[in-house]
C-alpha cells in the first residue's frame, strides 16, 4: 500500500497544470457552387491559454516507452498517458484536456481535439500524437477571433454554435487507410466548415465553405468522397435546424448535393455504408425519433426503402451491410406501428426483413469478431447472426455486453459496485466464464491479440492498474492510474 501511495504522490507532483475543467421549420437549401476551395492557413489567434505551434516532448516520464508496441493509451480529465503493451512505462504523452481522440487505423497516430477549459471550451485546437515516444505536434487552431466562444461559456451567444459543431459530434474521421485525418473547424471563417489533414505532406485543407455549420463527416469505404450533413443551429435537445448535406470528393473538394430534406427532419443519421457510393441513412423527427430507413446512392441519387416506420435504434452488420434495429412496445401504440416489438434484420439490397427476435434489448452492439449481433434482454444474452438473423441464446454470469476479444476467441465482463457478482469474469467465447478476481473491478481491455488483460480497479481513494499476462496467471499491479473504458490500443 505504501509503494502505491509512493508512486501516486509522485505521479501527482509531476502532473501538468491544466485549467478548469420546438426548433424552427427546416430553411430551403442552399446552392452549393463547384469553385475551388482555398486551402487553409495555420494562423494564429489569441487563447486563453496559449497553445504551443512546436512539438512536444513527453515531459511526465517514469520509464520509458518502448519502440516497439502496441501502446496503451488510458485518457484522463487533463491529459492521455500513456504505458507498454505489459503495463510498463507511464508517460504522460498529452498534457492538455482531450475533448475528442481518434487513433489511425494505421497505428502510431492519435488525432486530440483538446480545450483550455470544459466550460467555456476556449481555445479549441487539433494535434497529432506519435509513436513511438508519444510526442504531441500542434496541427491548426479550431476557432479564431468571431468563433472563438465567450469567455463567460454563454451557450446563446450567436458564434457558439460554431464550436458546438466543432466539439459536440464524433468530427475526427480517418480515411480507411489512416493517410487523411477528416475534421470539423471554425477558424476559416464565421462556420464551422470540413477540412482534412494529410499524414503523406503535414497539410491541411479546407474542403467547404457554407454559411450553416457542417458536423459529423463520414468517409467512402475507397476513401475518395466523405458525406457530411449541415445546421444552422443544434437546438436544445428536440432536434437540428438542418440546412443541407452534400458528398465532398476530397481530391479537388467537388460536391455532390444530397437529397432534398424531408420537411419534419431534424437530424440525419447515417448508419453505414453498403459500398463506395452508397449509405444507409435514417431521418430523425421530435415526435417519435428514427423513421425512413434508406440506402442511398449519391451519384446516381437513387434511393432503396428499407422500414418507412419509427425504429427506437439501429445497428448495422459490417461484414453484410444488414442493418438490425428495434421496435418497443411503446412505440408501437404511441407511434401508430403495425408490427410486432422486438429486433428486425433488414437488407440493403431488397429491402426483405427477418423478425430475428421478439423483444427490444436493454443493450445491443455489432461485435465483427464474431459476426454477430450481441442482446441483453432482461437477465439474458442473446447473439444475432450478421446474415441469416438466426437467434440463440448464450451463457453469461449476469446481464450484460461482453467484452470480446480481437480475434474472437474470448470474452470477458467487468463488473464494479458491490454485488454478489462483482469482479472479472474471463472465458472462452460460447462458454460460461470463470471469475477470476471476486473484488469489484471498474474496467478491462484485451491486448491486441487476445492473449493479455489488462484491467484496473480502485482500492478506496487509490486507482490501480493491473496486468494479466494469460488467462490463468496471477495479476500483476503495473500502474497508480486510473484508467476507464475509453482506453485504447495504439498498433505499431
Amino acid at each position: 500500500m505504501m509503494r502505491r501511495l509512493t508512486l501516486l504522490i509522485l505521479v501527482l507532483s509531476l502532473a501538468v497544470c491544466g485549467c478548469t475543467s420546438a426548433p424552427p421549420m427546416v430553411t430551403a437549401i442552399p446552392t452549393i457552387t463547384d469553385t475551388p476551395q482555398p486551402t487553409a492557413t495555420r494562423t494564429h489567434r489569441p487563447t486563453i491559454t496559449p497553445l504551443p505551434t512546436a512539438t512536444i516532448t513527453p515531459t511526465q516520464q517514469l520509464e520509458v516507452l518502448d519502440t516497439d508496441g502496441p501502446w496503451l493509451v488510458l485518457p484522463q480529465e487533463d491529459g492521455l498517458i500513456s504505458v507498454n503493451a505489459d503495463g510498463s512505462g507511464g508517460v504522460v504523452t498529452f498534457g492538455w484536456i482531450p475533448l475528442l481522440i481518434s487513433p489511425s487505423p494505421r497505428g502510431r497516430q492519435v488525432a486530440v481535439i483538446t480545450t483550455a477549459s470544459r466550460e467555456t471550451l476556449q481555445g479549441s485546437a487539433l494535434f497529432l500524437m506519435n509513436f513511438p515516444g508519444g510526442e504531441s505536434t500542434f496541427l491548426v487552431p479550431l476557432t479564431n477571433d468571431f468563433t472563438e466562444p465567450a469567455e463567460d461559456g454563454n451557450p446563446y451567444q450567436p458564434n457558439h454554435e460554431s464550436i458546438r459543431a466543432v466539439v459536440e459530434h464524433p468530427n475526427l474521421a480517418w480515411s480507411p487507410d489512416g493517410r487523411m485525418l477528416a475534421f470539423i473547424g471554425a477558424q476559416d471563417g464565421e462556420s464551422a466548415d470540413l477540412y482534412v489533414y494529410s499524414t503523406v505532406d503535414d497539410r491541411v485543407r479546407r474542403l467547404t465553405d457554407t454559411e450553416a455549420h457542417e458536423f459529423a463527416p463520414s468517409w467512402s469505404p475507397d476513401g475518395q468522397y466523405i458525406v457530411t450533413f449541415a445546421a444552422e443551429s443544434f437546438g436544445t435537445g428536440e432536434g437540428y435546424d438542418l440546412a443541407g448535406g452534400w458528398a465532398v470528393r476530397v481530391s479537388d473538394g467537388e460536391r455532390e448535393f444530397l437529397y432534398g430534406l424531408p420537411r419534419d427532419t431534424r437530424e440525419e443519421k447515417i448508419i453505414g455504408w453498403v459500398n463506395s457510393r452508397t449509405f444507409i441513412v435514417a431521418s430523425v423527427d421530435e415526435i417519435c425519433g428514427y423513421h425512413n430507413l434508406r440506402t442511398y446512392h449519391f451519384l446516381t441519387q437513387t434511393t432503396t426503402p428499407l422500414e418507412h416506420g419509427y425504429f427506437l435504434e439501429a445497428w448495422m452488420a459490417q461484414s453484410t451491410g444488414k442493418v438490425l434495429f428495434g421496435i418497443t412496445e411503446d412505440m408501437i401504440v404511441n407511434c401508430d406501428l403495425d408490427m410486432e416489438p422486438g429486433v428486425y434484420l433488414v437488407s440493403p439490397v431488397d429491402g426483405s426483413q427477418v423478425h430475428a427476435f421478439g423483444a427490444y434489448p436493454d443493450a445491443a452492439a455489432w461485435v465483427p469478431q464474431v459476426n454477430a449481433f450481441l442482446l441483453v434482454v432482461g437477465e439474458e444474452l442473446w447473439s444475432v447472426d450478421g446474415e441469416t438473423g438466426e437467434a440463440a441464446v448464450l451463457p453469461s454470469p449476469f446481464a450484460g455486453l461482453p467484452i470480446v476479444s480481437p480475434r474472437g476467441e474470448h470474452w470477458g465482463w467487468a463488473l464494479p459496485g458491490e454485488s454478489g457478482l462483482a469482479g472479472l469474469w474471463l472465458g472462452e467465447y460460447g462458454e460460461m466464464p470463470v471469475r477470476l478476481i471476486s473484488e469489484p473491478v471498474d474496467g478491462m481491455i484485451w491486448s491486441p491479440l487476445g492473449d493479455a488483460v489488462m484491467y484496473y480497479q480502485w482500492e478506496g481513494d487509490l486507482p490501480g492498474l493491473y496486468y494479466l499476462p494469460t488467462l490463468g496467471s496471477e495479476p500483476i499491479w503495473v500502474q497508480p492510474y486510473a484508467a476507464s473504458d475509453s482506453m485504447f490500443w495504439v498498433l505499431p
